[in-house]
């Protein structure tokens, strides 16, 4: 019942994907230092069936992950993710930022793959953005760069602040800007249509 209606909702959202994961739920926080709590392989089988069988978009793409590589190891991890694909899964997500061992989940696997980006990028990485693809990966996520870079800079403009020092990355004059660009970004011109329209004062 709970894909069915995460599904419903994802694709009325407009998402052009979800990430389904073959760990506990609700998830546990002891997964961020490096502690999985995994459910059966037959049990998130059911779970893809289940997402396959929801879903009335066709665009619409069902990724299948698992975090078995820390808890049991790579044979273990793609044993599961051969049975995410062979259950209908678009993309097929087996968690590790090793490159042989992503070598080796692409030689492995025949379905599309999907992998995190190095926490650096690929600048210095063992496998770049032309070899993946090779591999079957189309699709690298980050899940935290641009949230560590946010929180580094909302520090670093308060500690800023607090100090009476101009924010070196933000040059002087350059808030302003920045806070316009983030205004189109966000449409502002259309909400200002909207609330001329609706609004009497």
């Amino acid at each position: 019942m709970h894909i069915n209606r995460t599904i419903a909702l994802a694709q009325a959202a407009g998402f052009a994907a979800i990430e389904i994961e073959d760990q506990l739920l609700p998830r546990r926080v002891a997964h961020h230092v490096g502690i999985e709590h995994l459910v059966p392989t037959e049990f998130m089988v059911d779970k893809i069936e289940a997402a396959i069988a929801a879903r009335t978009d066709p665009d619409f793409i069902i990724i299948a992950r698992t975090n078995a590589r820390r808890l049991h190891g790579l044979d273990d991890a793609l044993r599961r993710g051969e049975a995410f694909a062979k259950a209908g899964a678009d993309m097929v997500f087996v968690f590790t930022r090793n490159a042989d061992e992503m070598r080796t989940v692409g030689e492995r696997l025949p379905a599309l793959l999907m992998t995190f980006a190095p926490p650096d990028g690929f600048a210095e990485f063992a496998l770049n953005q032309r070899d993946l693809p090779t591999l079957g990966f189309r699709l690298a996520a980050s899940s935290g760069t641009a949230f560590a870079a946010m929180v580094k800079a909302v520090r670093q403009s308060y500690e800023c602040l607090a100090q009476s020092k101009i924010d070196p990355f933000l040059a002087r004059g350059e808030i302003e800007r920045e806070m316009k660009a983030a205004m189109t970004t966000a449409g502002i011109d259309r909400l200002l249509e909207i609330e001329r329209r609706t609004m009497k004062d």
